[in-house]
C-alpha cells in the first residue's frame, strides 16, 4: 500500500497547468447548494413572489426557491393555517429578502419566513438585484471611502461580503445599474453616479490569468464583458479590472491596482456550519414541529438575531428538516464629475486569494 501511495502523491506534486486548471473548474462546478435559514415564524414577507407551489417540506419549499434564483421564501407548514386567497400556497418563493431592516415583514400565521441572508442581517445601505444577490457600492463621492483594490477587498470582507463577483451577464447588468443610480454616502449625503468600480477579478498573480479573490479563474465561466481594446496593460500595475456603467448593460476595463476608486461589495449568505443545539435558530426550528397553538408563540423574535460579520467558509449541502413525509409534487467610458481617480500613497493595491464562498446565484 505504501508503494502505491508514493507514485500517486508524485503524480499530484507534477500535475500539469492544463490539467491545474481543469480541476479549479470542476470545483468551481461543484460549489455547494444555498442554504435557507429561518428568520422569523408567523411571518410573510411581502416581497416580490417569483414562484409558488404546494409542497410537503421546507427541504422541497429550498428547493424550488433554488431552481428559480430565489433570494428568500415564505412556508407554511402543515399544521398551519392556509386561506384559499392570493397566498394558497404552501411555498412563496422571493426575489429578493427583507434587506431594509424587514420592512416588508408582516405578521401572517399561515407561514415562516426563510432567507439566504442571516448573518449578518442585511441593514440599510445594501441593495438588492432581483435572483443574483445583496450588493453595496461604496465610496460613491470622493474622500476617504475610496480604496485601492486591496483594501477594497478588506473593507467589503468588514462588511461580511467580498468584492462582488461580474462573471454572469445578470450580475455585470445588474451592478451597472447600481453605479448608474444615486446613492447615500457615509454621511447620508445623496451622491452618485459613478462611472466605474471595482470588482472581483485580477490577474496580479500572473499577466493575462484572470482569477477572483477565492482563485476562480475566468476561463471557467463563458461570459465575458470586455470594452473595446480590454483587456490591456499600459503599466506593470495594470492588474485590477473595474465595472464601467457605460455602455448600456456594463463593460469591465483594466486599470492600475493602486488607484483609489469607488467599489461595489457583496454580502455572501450565511450563516453556515451545522446546526448547534444551543443555536436559537435550531431552538426555532423545533418549535416549528410543535403544536399549532404553541407555533406562533414569540413570534416577534428573529430566530437569526443580527451577529458579528464572519469570514465566509466551504461550501455546505443544505439538510431541511421534514415537516412530514416527502410525498407530494411541487406544483468604455470616460470619467464623469466627482468620480476622479485618487492616487494612493499606500501599498500596490494586490490582494491574496481565498477559499470561494456559496453564492445566492450567477
Amino acid at each position: 500500500m505504501y508503494r502505491q501511495t508514493v507514485p500517486l502523491l508524485a503524480l499530484v506534486l507534477t500535475v500539469p497547468p492544463l490539467l491545474s486548471a481543469v480541476l479549479r473548474c470542476v470545483q468551481v462546478e461543484k460549489q455547494g447548494s444555498p442554504v435557507f435559514h429561518l428568520v422569523r415564524r408567523c411571518s410573510r414577507s411581502a416581497m416580490s413572489v417569483v414562484a409558488q407551489a404546494n409542497v410537503t417540506s421546507r427541504g422541497r419549499c429550498a428547493d424550488l426557491a433554488a431552481s428559480r434564483r430565489g433570494l428568500a421564501f415564505n412556508y407554511s407548514p402543515r399544521d398551519a393555517p392556509r386561506g384559499d386567497g392570493q397566498f394558497s400556497s404552501s411555498c412563496l418563493v422571493l426575489d429578493c429578502p427583507e434587506f431594509q431592516e424587514l420592512s416588508s415583514l408582516q405578521r401572517d400565521e399561515a407561514y415562516d419566513y426563510y432567507s439566504l441572508f442571516t448573518d449578518p442581517m442585511p441593514q440599510v445601505g445594501w441593495s438588492c438585484v432581483p435572483g443574483v444577490g445583496l450588493f453595496r457600492v461604496r465610496g460613491l463621492s470622493t474622500g476617504p471611502e475610496r480604496a485601492n483594490y486591496s483594501a477594497a477587498g478588506d473593507q467589503c470582507r468588514e462588511d461580511s461580503g467580498e468584492l462582488a463577483h461580474v462573471l454572469s451577464e445578470a450580475r455585470t447588468a445588474g451592478l451597472a445599474a447600481l453605479l448608474a443610480a444615486k446613492g447615500l454616502d457615509a454621511k447620508n449625503r445623496t451622491v452618485g453616479p459613478v462611472n466605474r468600480a471595482y470588482v472581483n477579478l485580477d490577474d496580479t498573480a500572473k499577466e493575462g490569468l484572470f482569477v477572483t479573490s477565492s482563485d476562480e479563474p475566468l476561463d471557467c465561466f463563458p461570459f465575458r464583458a470586455w470594452a473595446p481594446g480590454e483587456p490591456r496593460h499600459r503599466l506593470p500595475t495594470d492588474d485590477c479590472v473595474v465595472l464601467e456603467r457605460r455602455p448600456a448593460g456594463g463593460s469591465w476595463a483594466v486599470t492600475d491596482c493602486r488607484k483609489r476608486l469607488p467599489f461595489v461589495c457583496e454580502l455572501y449568505p450565511g450563516p453556515g456550519g451545522e446546526c448547534d443545539e444551543d443555536d436559537s435558530a435550531c431552538r426555532s426550528l423545533r418549535r416549528l414541529q410543535g403544536s399549532p397553538e404553541d407555533r406562533c408563540e414569540g413570534w416577534d423574535i428573529l430566530a437569526v438575531p443580527p451577529a458579528q460579520p464572519t469570514t465566509t467558509g466551504a461550501p455546505i449541502t443544505p439538510e431541511y428538516p421534514d415537516d412530514d413525509d416527502d410525498e407530494g409534487q411541487q406544483g468604455g467610458a470616460g470619467q464623469g464629475e466627482g468620480d476622479e481617480d485618487e492616487d494612493d500613497d499606500g501599498e500596490d493595491g494586490r490582494v491574496s486569494k481565498r477559499s470561494a464562498p456559496v453564492r445566492g446565484a450567477l
